[in-house]
């Protein structure tokens, strides 16, 4: 499948090759990198326009969620912290003595800069960039 886009933000990149698409191309493109594209996908192999590189690129190595993060006010990285530590909406407003609605809000803010889509997303990207740490699990005892 190949996908033919004005979009080429790496959280939608990420989206279409989730989806099962082995090409991508910004309507931008030139016609010839259209037709290599069509050839290429065509044959079985991948092609991405180049903006679209670039995209894939910066989601992988984590550049959008960097940038998410350095964008964060100071009351985002407590939520953050908190969702990673699997704390629900209600748990976090109580915690941080916040309304439950601006929990939620929090919570949808951060969605929206760090490009995740669940908490499970939230909290690899805050475990990722050491907004967390890992919990080392209890060492056994043996008897």
């Amino acid at each position: 499948m190949l996908v033919f886009s004005s979009q080429d933000k790496p959280a939608v990149v990420r989206e279409v090759i989730e989806a099962g698409a082995t090409g991508m191309v910004e309507k931008v493109a030139p016609m010839d990198t259209l037709l290599k594209a069509i050839k290429a996908t065509a044959a079985g192999q991948a092609f991405f326009g180049d903006a679209i590189a670039a995209a894939l690129q910066k989601s992988l190595l984590g550049g959008s969620c960097a940038d998410g993060l350095a964008s964060l006010s100071a009351r985002e990285r407590e939520v953050l912290q908190q969702v990673a530590s699997g704390q629900s909406n209600k748990e976090i407003a109580i915690r941080l003595g916040i309304s439950l609605k601006t929990a939620e809000n929090h919570r949808h803010n951060l969605m929206v800069k760090l490009a995740a889509h669940n908490a499970a997303d939230l909290t690899r990207i805050a475990l990722r960039f050491g907004v967390v740490l890992p919990e080392e699990p209890p060492k056994q005892t043996t008897g």
